[in-house]
């Protein structure tokens, strides 16, 4: 069995055969296009302890004063949780721009600002999670799938070990505060 696997940012167009699979965080509205929830991802702000040191806890209901971000590219600017991160830091200065979730988790690691990150990079890493009021929408993780493949062995193959596998990582991608 040969796989290829694309880690890209952008949308990949099922229908128009740009990939056979693709996951994300957004439903499927493709034609010809058969999707399935395989996961809720909870999400979190998170900063290094000596960025805390240098700068303080972020007063968020003032919007973050005084305080630096992490921000994701424009094109992830429109999701919920950062859209969400946004209204709690309108009063902050972005510190950096950056177009990768691993980018982001290194900024806020080498203590150049705090970020909105999915609980599974920001937990366990030796970053804070920050209280910032009510928790960030969590999303869904959507698997999809073009409808005429959808049953090939290989492809039943993925979707079974996908499916497994995030089960078992379930209390890792949204685990209960």
């Amino acid at each position: 069995i040969e796989l290829e696997l694309l880690a890209d940012s952008r949308d990949l167009d099922l229908s128009r055969r740009e990939a056979d699979v693709a996951l994300r965080l957004a439903p499927y509205t493709q034609p010809g296009v058969v999707a399935r929830r395989l996961a809720r991802v909870g999400f979190g702000v998170y900063a290094s302890a000596d960025y805390l040191d240098r700068h303080g806890r972020p007063d968020f209901a003032a919007g973050a004063p005084g305080q630096y971000t992490v921000l994701p590219s424009d094109e992830l600017r429109q999701a919920p949780e950062m859209q969400w991160f946004a209204a709690r830091t309108h009063a902050a200065r972005p510190g950096l721009r950056c177009n990768r979730r691993q980018a982001a988790l290194a900024a806020i690691e080498a203590g150049m600002g705090i970020g909105c990150l999915a609980r599974y990079l920001g937990d366990g890493r030796g970053l804070v999670r920050l209280d910032a009021g009510p928790p960030p929408p969590a999303r869904a993780l959507w698997y999809g799938v073009h409808e005429d493949i959808r049953h090939t062995a290989r492809i039943r193959a993925l979707a079974a070990a996908l499916a497994e596998g995030f089960a078992a990582a379930a209390m890792r991608l949204d685990p209960p505060d």
